[in-house]
C-alpha cells in the first residue's frame, strides 16, 4: 500500500499509518448514507502538523493535505489508479527532499516571529480565502490558524463586516497599491472592537498576485476616547444636555430655507437658584 512504501522509503523519519472516517458520498447529498474513507495519516516528533503541511506544498504532489488532531492527512481517492506511482514519487520527493526542508524550516521560523507579534495578521487570496494568519490573527476568532486556513472570510464574517474588507482588497488588486481602512469587527467573546487596518499587496517572483496582506492594530481605546471627548465637546458635563457649542452648531445646520420655518423657545424656570442652593447642582440643573 501507499502508507507501506512511504514509510519504508523513509526510513522512520514520519509515523504513518491509515486512518478511516465515515463520510458522505457528496457534500450536497441529503441522504444519510455514508461510505467508508481511507486517509493516509502522518505525523513526526520532530516536525510539526503545520511543517509537514508546507514540505507538501512545496512539491508537485497531486492531492490536497489537511490538519486533524495534530496529524496531516491526504486522501488518495482524487488520484486515478494509473497515477499511484507519479503520487508515490511525488510525495516522496516532497518529505524526504533536503531543499523542501531547509525551506520550511526557514518557513517555519519566519511563522513564529510573525506568531510573536501582538498585530492581527491575515493574507486573503483573490478568492477571499484565508491563506495564512497568525497566532494574534486566530486567537481574535477564538481558534488555531489551521482551523481557520482555506476558509471563506466570508464563512467568518457577517457581511457587514467582511464587504468593507473585500472592497479595500478589490481596491489593492486594482490599484497595487496599500490601502488603509477601519473597521469593528466582532471577535470569539462576541465583543465589538475597532481595527486600524493596512492592505497590502504581496506578489511573487513572476510579479503575479499572490494575495493581499492584512495587518490590523485594535484601536477600540482609541476610538472609545474619540467618541468620550465628542461627546464632551458637544455636552455639559454636570446636566448631560446639549451645550451652547451643539445648539450654535445645529443653528448653522438648520439655517437653510428647507428647514423653515423654525421656532426657538426660551424659557425660565422660578425658584431655580434655591434648589440649586438647598440640594445642590446635581439636583437643580
Amino acid at each position: 500500500s501507499l502508507a507501506d512504501r512511504l514509510r519504508y522509503s523513509l526510513n522512520g523519519k514520519y509515523e504513518i499509518s491509515l486512518a478511516y472516517e465515515n463520510v458522505s458520498l457528496t457534500e450536497l447529498s441529503f441522504r444519510e448514507e455514508k461510505f467508508q474513507s481511507v486517509q493516509v495519516c502522518l505525523s513526526s516528533p520532530k516536525y510539526s502538523a503545520k511543517q509537514i503541511s508546507s514540505f507538501l506544498s512545496k512539491g508537485r504532489h497531486p492531492v490536497i493535505p489537511r490538519i486533524k488532531d495534530g496529524k496531516v492527512l491526504l486522501d488518495p481517492r482524487s488520484m486515478l489508479e494509473e497515477e499511484d506511482e507519479l503520487l508515490y514519487d511525488s510525495l516522496l520527493a516532497a518529505l524526504g527532499g533536503k531543499k523542501a526542508v531547509a525551506a520550511a524550516e526557514e518557513e517555519e521560523r519566519d511563522n513564529r516571529v510573525l506568531d510573536a507579534i501582538p498585530s492581527l495578521i491575515w493574507v486573503l487570496d483573490d478568492e477571499g480565502k484565508l491563506i495564512f494568519l497568525n497566532k494574534a490573527g486566530a486567537t481574535f476568532w477564538g481558534t488555531e490558524a489551521e482551523n481557520l486556513v482555506n476558509s471563506n472570510i466570508r464563512d467568518i464574517l457577517n457581511p457587514r463586516e467582511a464587504e468593507p474588507l473585500l472592497e479595500a482588497r478589490d481596491q489593492v488588486l486594482a490599484g497595487g497599491e496599500t490601502v488603509k481602512v477601519e473597521v469593528a469587527l466582532q471577535n470569539n467573546s462576541g465583543e465589538f472592537r475597532w481595527l486600524d487596518i493596512v492592505l497590502t499587496p504581496i506578489f511573487n517572483f513572476d510579479e503575479g498576485f499572490n494575495g493581499v496582506l492584512f495587518t490590523a492594530s485594535d484601536i477600540t481605546e482609541r476610538k472609545q476616547n474619540e467618541e468620550k471627548l465628542k461627546y464632551l465637546g458637544m455636552h455639559d458635563s454636570l446636566t448631560g444636555i446639549y451645550n451652547r457649542l451643539y445648539f450654535e452648531e445645529e443653528m448653522k445646520r438648520l439655517d437653510s430655507k428647507r428647514h423653515y420655518p423654525i421656532s426657538i423657545v426660551v424659557c425660565d424656570v422660578d425658584g431655580l437658584k434655591l434648589i440649586n442652593d438647598i440640594m445642590g447642582h446635581s439636583k437643580g440643573d
